[in-house]
């Protein structure tokens, strides 16, 4: 038996791959709940942020 015979015959399997859980990287690929892209979900919060804004804007001219 030669050394490289040896070294086969008592070499063990890689280690599995290091990989996520199924819940977790399924967490992280799922679509948003509503508006179908997180893009629209951004839009629709910077356009609300904006609205907001432009409400107590006029509230305090019109109270002022």
């Amino acid at each position: 038996m030669t050394e490289q015979t040896a070294r086969v015959q008592h070499h063990e399997p890689p280690p599995a791959p290091a990989t996520e859980t199924p819940a977790r990287a399924a967490d992280i690929d799922d679509p948003p709940p509503f508006l179908g892209t997180w893009r629209n979900v951004y839009l629709f919060v910077a356009a609300e942020l904006v609205l907001t804004v432009l409400a107590f804007w006029l509230l305090a001219r019109w109270a002022s």
